[in-house]
């Protein structure tokens, strides 16, 4: 590990941008997508060098997404779908 930066992988605004872009392709709605960008947003927006969304955080991210499917209009499959998609990144 650095001094000044992270050595943890992390994905960042800019790799989660390209996940966006991966499940788009793949049928996810601008609703759908906007959804998880709220659920990652302050990970992604985070001040210093812990910018991006770690291995911990994603986890997380997708536990409390498919405990709450219905609550954001998502599926199961598209919870594990982002998830499996974010994975790639780190």
């Amino acid at each position: 590990m650095g001094f000044f930066s992270s050595s943890k992988p992390q994905v960042t605004y800019t790799e989660f941008q390209k996940v966006k872009r991966e499940l788009h392709s793949k049928g996810w709605s601008e609703h759908d997508l906007d959804t998880l960008e709220k659920q990652a947003s302050g990970h992604l927006h985070e001040e210093g060098w812990n910018k991006g969304i770690d291995r911990k955080e994603l986890e997380k991210m997708v536990k409390g997404l498919d405990k709450k499917t219905y609550d954001y209009g998502v599926s199961h499959k598209q919870v594990k779908e982002a998830g499996e998609a974010l994975k790639k990144r780190l």
